[in-house]
């Protein structure tokens, strides 16, 4: 994904920290594929028009729960959207303008089916929406 975009491979600074001795986690490969796509990709568009452009991707344990934090330098989450998508009522996409905010949406909605939780927040010029995940038991 990282090397697809040709603006994306060469204007964008990645910085990957993956711890690769995470538990398991429950659920269906695609669903976390397509999830996370959303949020790499989402995180993209907010870096649009910011110089300098930087992505950070990190795993690791978190009291007892798997962490995958997404930060990026750009422009920050609307107050509205921070609410819908930690509304965990939420069921359906209601109208959204923003580029990728849809998508982002159906994100969260498939993560949570695997009983993720979400934090989103914005620190030192860096957004971040972390996602916490329950490991497999047993």
């Amino acid at each position: 994904f990282f090397d697809f975009y040709l603006e994306f491979k060469h204007s964008v600074k990645k910085t990957l920290r993956l711890d690769r001795n995470l538990p398991a986690v429950r659920g269906a490969p695609a669903d976390y594929s397509l999830a996370f796509s959303t949020m790499i990709r989402y995180a993209t568009v907010a870096m649009k028009d910011s110089v300098p452009k930087e992505l950070y991707i990190s795993t690791e344990l978190e009291n007892g729960q798997i962490c995958v934090k997404i930060q990026n330098r750009g422009g920050a989450m609307s107050d509205d959207l921070k609410r819908l998508l930690l509304d965990e009522t939420q069921r359906h996409a209601p109208s959204l303008s923003g580029t990728g905010e849809r998508e982002l949406l159906w994100g969260f909605l498939l993560l949570r089916k695997w009983s993720a939780c979400f934090d989103i927040s914005s620190d030192n010029d860096f957004n971040a929406i972390s996602v916490l995940i329950p490991p497999c038991r047993g």
